[in-house]
């Protein structure tokens, strides 16, 4: 993080205690601990830690420097006493133009104007929290489930509402006035993956009648109507600029890569790709894994144009990270580290 390192440790089950530890980069000192649990979650900005308190039911605000409580908001709370939430920090262009993991989240959230969180509370609401000084910026009754799928992005909330069918709903974060319909489907379909893709604009997998391999993406703009194209099988979705990669994961792994316009300029490339920022990506030709083995990396940029790049020697694929210009693999004693690109 900004000026700082946070150390998460791994829990195997919802209640599993486990630390959060926030250390100085630049000495390795630690500042701070924070006990939590396996199915607390935590959100930055460059001043503040943002926990989610799930056994209090609550949001807590602390100082990143030295972990001062800053604020605390209790959850929502339906008429039955559930106080369920979901969080979503508002993501930021700055950083889904960057590199992102092996699960499509950005490597840097805080880039940009990162200090918002959406909270969905058990009695449908939801709200906007400011998350350095806790305000309720703006709040809505009626919008979402905790389950449904949603997404926050620069000035919008997207969230599929399910009643005979789906509609995909737009909200301004600013006014949270009546929302914008993206698309509608009728009965027989189920949506799978969901992510911003563009300014005011989302991209949804649809599968119909549950049959995998009639996968479609739906690619809906406000005030603009919505594209689809086939994707069989495809499993995730991850925004490469205006691009999105398409990753399946069976009978094999593959990706694809498609233009605004919905049209293939990577088709079917065997193994993982992940993005690297918002005209390139890097594709691991075998899934990531925990074993020690050689790895065969290929850059691809969003026009298709596709460089074999060696491999990576003797590392944990899985633990592999990276920016723009260099990536780095944990091995069995130490660490490797590849560059892939030049400083400028």
């Amino acid at each position: 993080m900004p000026g700082a390192v946070l150390a998460v440790a791994d829990a195997v089950g919802d209640s599993t205690p486990r630390d959060v530890v926030v250390l100085d980069a630049g000495s390795g000192r630690e500042r701070w601990r924070l006990p939590v649990h396996g199915d607390d979650a935590v959100h930055v900005t460059r001043e503040t830690l943002v926990w989610v308190d799930r056994a209090g039911s609550r949001l807590v605000g602390l100082r990143l420097r030295d972990g001062r409580q800053e604020w605390a908001q209790a959850n929502p709370r339906s008429e039955y006493g559930d106080t369920r939430t979901t969080v979503l920090p508002v993501g930021t262009e700055q950083a889904v133009v960057g590199p992102a993991g092996f699960d499509g989240a950005p490597r840097a959230p805080w880039l940009g104007d990162a200090d918002r969180l959406v909270q969905v509370g058990a009695d449908r609401s939801v709200r906007v929290l400011d998350m350095d000084s806790g305000k309720v910026l703006r709040h809505r009754d009626g919008v979402a489930d905790v389950s449904d799928r949603m997404v926050a992005y620069a000035d919008r909330f997207y969230v599929v509402a399910e009643d005979q069918g789906y509609k995909l709903l737009g909200y301004d974060l600013g006014s949270f006035a009546e929302p914008t319909v993206l698309y509608s489907a009728g009965q027989q379909r189920r949506v799978t993956g969901l992510v911003a893709c563009g300014e005011h604009r989302a991209c949804l997998l649809e599968v119909p009648e549950g049959d995998a391999d009639r996968t479609e993406v739906v690619a809906a703009t406000e005030g603009k109507g919505s594209r689809r194209w086939a994707t069989p099988g495809g499993a995730d979705l991850v925004p490469v600029g205006e691009h999105l990669l398409v990753r399946r994961e069976s009978p094999k792994s593959t990706v694809s890569l498609f233009d605004p316009a919905g049209k293939a300029v990577l088709t079917d490339r065997k193994g993982t790709a992940v993005r690297v920022d918002a005209g390139n990506l890097l594709v691991f030709a075998e899934t990531p894994s925990s074993v020690e083995d050689d790895r065969s990396v290929a850059g691809v940029s969003k026009a298709g144009d596709l460089t074999e790049m060696g491999e990576l020697q003797g590392v944990r694929s899985e633990s592999c990270a990276w920016n723009t210009s260099v990536i780095v693999c944990g091995a069995e004693r130490d660490f490797v580290l590849y560059r892939f690109a030049g400083d400028g």
